[in-house]
This record gives C-alpha cells, sequence and structure tokens, in this order.
C-alpha cells in the first residue's frame, strides 16, 4: 500500500477517534448541566410546597439540596433523624420530589409516626416506582400504621425494608402477607380473613390480561371455536408520549412483579407466633428474598418449625436471623425424677400396659397437672411416635392440642428420646392427671407425662431440627450462607443434627463432585447459644470456621474474576 494512503487512512482512524471522544464530552456536559437545572427546581418547587402547606421547609432536606447543587450530585437517599414531623411535612416532601427519579432510599430514624403520615408515606411510595429502600426506626410504628403500609408494598419498587424497634405486634400478619401473591395462599384459609377477600388491582390486571392471551392463543389454534362468553383482551399497559409522572407512576406499578423485596429487617417488632404461617408462606413465595432479620421476637418453636419448613422451599435466601426468639426445649429432668423413657403424649394407653405388667396407678384425685405412675425397671419402653410435617411446611394436626393446666412442666427428656417413644400407634383417652402420693422407690421408675405446651414445644423442635438438617446437609437447590440461631435453647440434640449436617456439607464441598458441581450449595455458617454441650460446641466451632474461610476465598474469587471482566470491557 503506498505511503500516502497509509497516512490518510491513519488521520481518518485519529479524527474518529477525536470525534468520539468530543460527542461523549458534550454528552456529559448536556447531561451535567440537565442534572443542575433539575436539582435548582427542585429546591425550589420542594419549598414553594412546603409553605404551600403551612409549614417550614425542613432545614436537613434544604442543606442537602443546597450541597447537591454546589457539587452537582444526584440526591439519591433522605435521611430524617429525631424530627418531630406533621403529615404536612411529609405531604410537601412527596409533592416536591414527585418527579425526580433519582430519588432511591427514604430512611426515618426515631420520627414517631401516626396513620396520616404513614397514609402519606404509603401514597408516595405508590407514586415513586424508583423508590427502592425504606427504612423506619423506632418510630412507634403500630398494627394500624403497618396495615396502611401494607396496602402499598404490592407492586411497588422496594427491595430493602427496615422495620426495627417498632411496636408492630398484631400488625405482622397483614404485612407478610401483603407481600404474598394471591397464587400462592389458596392453601392457607386464613389469607382471604386478612385480606379481606380482595385481590389488588395489578394482579387483578395481570390476571385479565393472562386470560386474554390465553384466550386468543386457544382461538387462533381452533378458529372454528367460539368462546362461551366474550373475552375483552387487556395488554399490558404501555408509555404514552405526554404521559404525566402519575400515570407512569401508575404504568410501572400495574406491570411489575408483586414483590420484588430482597432485604427485610424486624429486629424486636414483636413479631409472635401468630405470624408463623404468613411468614412461612412468604419465605416459600418471594424467590427474590436473600436477607432476613427478626431477631428479638417472640416467634416461639411453633413458628421456628414452620419457618425451616418453609427454607426446603427456598433457594435464594442467604441470611437467616432468628436470634433471641423464645425457642426453648424444655430443661432434662433432675436427678431425683430422672426419666429414662421420656415424655408421652397420651397417658392412658402407658397406664394401661403398666398395669398389664404388674404396675400400679395411683388413685385419681381431683386436682394436679400431672400423671406420676410407678412400674418395675424391667417394664419395655413405650414411646410416642411424632407423624413427619408436610411437604410444604405446613402445620401438624396431630400435634396435641393446648393444655388448660397452668403446672410448669416437669419430667421432659431430650428429643432424641421423644423421638423414641411409642403408644404402639392406637388412639387412647388420657388418663386424668394424677399426682403421686408417695415418692420414687428404688424398685421402681418414675414416668412423669404432662399434656401441655412443653411438650408441643419438643415435639415442634424436633420438626425444626429435621427440617435444618435436611436444608444443612443438601447439594442443591440452597443458598443459604449464614443462620444465627443464638439466645434461643434448641437442646443438645438440635445442636447434634446441626453439626452432623454441616460436617455432610463440608464434606461434600471438599470432594471432586462438588467442585464439578460449580458450587450449587455455599458454604453455610450456623450459631448456636453457647448453653449447648461444650464438646459439641467447639466441633461447631471449628466446623464454623472452616465455612467462613471458604465463604472469603471465594467472595475473593468472584471479585478478582469481577474486575478482570470489567478490565477487558474497559480495553476493548
Amino acid at each position: 500500500m503506498p505511503p500516502a494512503v497509509k497516512a490518510k487512512k491513519g488521520a481518518s482512524k485519529k479524527g474518529g477517534k477525536k470525534a468520539k471522544a468530543a460527542e461523549e464530552a458534550a454528552r456529559q456536559a448536556a447531561l451535567a448541566e440537565a442534572r443542575l437545572t433539575a436539582l435548582k427546581t427542585l429546591r425550589t418547587t420542594y419549598i414553594a410546597q412546603a409553605k404551600l402547606f403551612l409549614r417550614e421547609p425542613i432545614p436537613v432536606v434544604v442543606s442537602r439540596l443546597d450541597r447537591a447543587v454546589i457539587d452537582n450530585a444526584d440526591v439519591p437517599a433522605i435521611a430524617l433523624s429525631k424530627a418531630h414531623l406533621a403529615p404536612s411535612d411529609l405531604w410537601a416532601l412527596s409533592t416536591g420530589f414527585a418527579g425526580y427519579a433519582a430519588l432511591t432510599q427514604l430512611s426515618f430514624l426515631m420520627v414517631p409516626m401516626d396513620d396520616k403520615m404513614v397514609a402519606v408515606l404509603s401514597q408516595w411510595i405508590r407514586a415513586h416506582p424508583t423508590m427502592a429502600v425504606l427504612s423506619i426506626i423506632d418510630s412507634k410504628l403500630g398494627p394500624s400504621c403497618t396495615a396502611i403500609l401494607a396496602e402499598c408494598l404490592p407492586h411497588s419498587g422496594i427491595t430493602s425494608l427496615t422495620l426495627d424497634y417498632n411496636p408492630i405486634g398484631s400488625g405482622w400478619p397483614a404485612l407478610l402477607m401483603a407481600l404474598v401473591p394471591p397464587a400462592d395462599t389458596g392453601a392457607m384459609g386464613s389469607i382471604a380473613q386478612l385480606r379481606g377477600g380482595t385481590v389488588c388491582e395489578p394482579c387483578k390486571h395481570q390476571r385479565e390480561a393472562a386470560a386474554a392471551a390465553a384466550a386468543a392463543q386457544l382461538a387462533a389454534a381452533e378458529p372454528g371455536i367460539a368462546s362461551a362468553a366474550p373475552v375483552s383482551p387487556r395488554a399490558p399497559l404501555t408509555t404514552k408520549a405526554g404521559a404525566t409522572p402519575e400515570s407512569l407512576a401508575e404504568t410501572a406499578r400495574l406491570n411489575a412483579p408483586h414483590s420484588r423485596l430482597q432485604r427485610l429487617s424486624a429486629k424486636f417488632t414483636d413479631l409472635g407466633a401468630d405470624a408463623g404461617e404468613p411468614l412461612a408462606a412468604m419465605i416459600r413465595s418471594i424467590q427474590s428474598l436473600k436477607e432476613l432479620d427478626i431477631s428479638g421476637n417472640h416467634l416461639g418453636a411453633r413458628g421456628f418449625s414452620l419457618l425451616c419448613g418453609a427454607l426446603r422451599a427456598n433457594s435464594t435466601l442467604e441470611s437467616l436471623n432468628v436470634a433471641a426468639n423464645a425457642i426453648r426445649v424444655p430443661a432434662a429432668p433432675t436427678a431425683a425424677a430422672s426419666n429414662p423413657i421420656g415424655v408421652a403424649f397420651n397417658v392412658g394407653r402407658a397406664a394401661a400396659a403398666l398395669q398389664g405388667k404388674g404396675g400400679s396407678v395411683p388413685p385419681t384425685p381431683t386436682g394436679g397437672a400431672s400423671a406420676t405412675i410407678g412400674f418395675p425397671a424391667s417394664l419395655p419402653p413405650l414411646s410416642v411416635s411424632i407423624p413427619e410435617e408436610s411437604a410444604d411446611g405446613g402445620s401438624n394436626s396431630d400435634i396435641p392440642p393446648p393444655s388448660t393446666t397452668t403446672a410448669p412442666p416437669t419430667g421432659l427428656s431430650s428429643l432424641s428420646a421423644l423421638r423414641r417413644l411409642t403408644l404402639n400407634g392406637t388412639p387412647t383417652t388420657a388418663v386424668p392427671p394424677t399426682p403421686s402420693p408417695a415418692g420414687p422407690s428404688s424398685a421402681a421408675s418414675i414416668l412423669t407425662m404432662d399434656r401441655d405446651a412443653a411438650a408441643r414445644d419438643l415435639a415442634w423442635v424436633a420438626h425444626a431440627a429435621a427440617h435444618l438438617s435436611a436444608v444443612l446437609s443438601a447439594t442443591e437447590g440452597t443458598a443459604l450462607q449464614l443462620l444465627d440461631l443464638r439466645h434461643n435453647t434448641l437442646g443438645d440434640d438440635t445442636a447434634t443434627a446441626v453439626l452432623e449436617a454441616l460436617k455432610s456439607r463440608k464434606t461434600w464441598l471438599t470432594s471432586g463432585v462438588a467442585a464439578g458441581s460449580g458450587g450449587a450449595a455455599p458454604p453455610v455458617v450456623v450459631h448456636l447459644s453457647e448453653r449447648t454441650r461444650p464438646a459439641i460446641f467447639a466441633k461447631l466451632v471449628e466446623v464454623n470456621r472452616w465455612m467462613d474461610a471458604l465463604i472469603k476465598k471465594r467472595r475473593a474469587a468472584a471479585a478478582k474474576r469481577k474486575g478482570k471482566g470489567g478490565a477487558k470491557k474497559k480495553k476493548v
């Protein structure tokens, strides 16, 4: 190729690069100018709206806008702390920031809220589809406020919700079920009552669109078949020219998924046992959820069992904190009342067996809370079988009903002893509570059978331990990496089951099968109470350290790969 032609091509190539660079610089300058204009307009609009509602502009917000104008930077978050606001203040904020799409986070710390303020906040979230993070901490958010807030969560853009240190209490079931798609709640009869039997408008819209699409597809496949009733197709809404911010927000809400929640934090929010079923339904249905923190509540043994059952149907949850949730295994019996057999739920069969074996059943007085039965030491063990829980994590109808007695539980043994008990599989009538007239003798053992909340808690924890063992030893279908169960008394049997499951996961992770599978099941760290037997606790700490080191190693490798990928893209 002649030198003149080469020089001409080089000049053309060089000029092309300069033109692209100049074009990019002009685009960035135009964006900066548009951002600055939007910030100045936002500041003016907010102050005018505050005056319109007869309120002074919030100083923190004004200073944040002034700093953004100076730096020519967006305002992605508004954080209000220890402020006494009125509904008019939130109205001014919501109307002033209505068309500002860069705002994605709202935080309220120790800002007392009432129903009117939460109603304004709910309307703001509905009209702002880019709002992704909502944090309301220690703001006296009660059940009525929570019910109002629940109305705006379906089909919103909220991915992170923090409600720590609020007395939500009885408002939790409604809030949790607002996040569950209606299609996933058909098996739970309580959901219709919580929702009043209604379906949110976006879900109704999506159902109508799906039905119209199915009808159109059927008509196209078989044009000779006419439908019994005419179906009016309703396609997903699209953006029109000249649309207002309100219409754009409504369009985005109607076409959005029911829930995008990825993180939920609810520390010390009076979450009780009645929220166990809605919480389990939320975990099963929301496959985008990655982090859940409900520490410092009162979930109890039954709610914990339902939660563990729901974990088996979730493949995205990475972190679960259930610390300090009043999950307790009843204490082991004392040496004076040692019980080698354990707890039996139906004492009638046991009494009949004892009479047949030469044992004695004391006369039944009118009072008492337990039946103390003497029997020869050579008597074969009796047992009560605990039916397996349903695969969907639902409740077990064979768990005994609540007892009317208020006496404290006594004579309860470990979970392994409970699992060894049977009553020959035949239903019997319970012997009325009978206190022992005499103390234990050397020739007989004492069996104390309590049909109360303690026995039920023992059974629920046994079910939870079985679910946890299945989740922690799984090689696929789970993303769990952190499970915090501290400040709960789960017993040595549960700790042993967790330890054995973690050892199984460790063996799989170090095997060649795990290396070739791409790490479907990640390493997982489980924190248990320090009250666990020292030998078990020490082994658990050792396995946790190994798992934590592997997690850090994988994260470093992923960051390194991501950095190399970014460098290659920049080079190209």
